[in-house]
């Protein structure tokens, strides 16, 4: 699970996912968190809004960029693969 820490009003929430996370970026509208082969989108307050799932390689790093782009890093035996993806193409259930 995740925790979020809010500092004003001080709150935390424990967050609950379906894998193990491995890493988190926040946008404007939520969050990104790679865990376990997959992607999963979280609004501000936690709430599920879509999930990828993903057959190659387990994500090792993402990171937001502008203009609804994420940045994804995978680790392999052969090479450090970096690719950048648009969330608009993913069809999640969000408006942008």
């Amino acid at each position: 699970h995740l925790v979020f820490l809010d500092l004003k009003p001080y709150r935390t929430r424990r967050i609950y996912v379906s894998a193990q996370p491995q890493s988190l970026t926040s946008f404007s509208w939520g969050y990104a968190v790679s865990a376990e082969g997959m992607l999963i989108f979280l609004d501000t307050e936690g709430r599920l809004i879509g999930r990828f799932r993903d057959p190659r390689p387990s994500f090792v790093k993402v990171q937001s960029l502008q203009d609804h782009r994420l940045m994804l890093q995978r680790e392999t035996p052969q090479a450090t693969i970096v690719e950048v993806w648009n969330i608009q193409d993913l069809n999640l259930e969000m408006i942008f």
